[in-house]
């Protein structure tokens, strides 16, 4: 009697379609690897590098609206000063304190950032600090326009403000004082300074 054997390449193609997967992934995870290795060596643009990178990101985060993106610009020992014009003032029955603590203008903040239609806020470039840990900036101009919504909203854009800046352990710079003395208006002609804009909102 005539013995038939069945010959199959089955198991053999089985074993090559796995290789060449096997072969892929691996290719894959070098290719991931590779990429997050240059991520992680590329700077974070959230950690300023000087003075002027400290304002480019407060610029940014007031226009996006963004308290993430403002923090890394502020050192935790931040005080703003309000403009002494403004100190006793009343605004939405709170009267205006001489200054804030880092929590009092950040919490601010976040609330004009929610409450706000649109924000708009320019920085003057201010010189380099040299080799010094700490760098004061002064007569700094500044354009913050706060809309209320289409129609309606706040402007200053007269005056100045000063800057205190602090180099930190890891080399980075932020914001340590913040000083008002600012003035605009808004329609209908009311005087307006940052530091009133910002105490409507406390």
């Amino acid at each position: 009697m005539e013995k038939w054997i069945l010959v199959t390449t089955a198991p053999a193609a089985r074993r090559r379609y796995a290789m060449k997967r096997l072969a892929t992934i691996t290719a894959a995870l070098a290719l991931l690897a590779l990429a997050c290795s240059e991520k992680d060596n590329t700077p974070n643009p959230a950690d300023p590098a000087s003075p002027n990178a400290v304002l480019n990101v407060i610029e940014a985060a007031f226009t996006a609206q963004d308290l993430a993106q403002l923090k890394p610009a502020l050192a935790d020992n931040l005080t703003f000063y309000f403009n002494p014009a403004d100190v006793g003032n009343i605004v939405n029955g709170y009267q205006i304190p001489p200054s804030w603590n880092y929590a009092e203008f950040t919490g601010a903040c976040q609330n004009m950032f929610v409450q706000a239609y649109d924000i708009t806020l320019k920085i003057d470039e201010v010189g380099a600090p040299g080799g010094a840990s700490d760098f004061t900036a002064d007569n700094v101009s500044i354009d913050l326009v706060v809309m209320v919504n289409e129609m309606t909203g706040y402007r200053a854009n007269q005056g100045y403000c000063k800057f205190k800046f602090t180099k930190q352990g890891d080399g980075s710079w932020a914001l340590v004082a913040w000083w008002d003395h600012t003035s605009g208006g808004r329609a209908g002609g009311e005087p307006t300074s940052l530091g009133h804009i910002l105490a409507m909102y406390h």
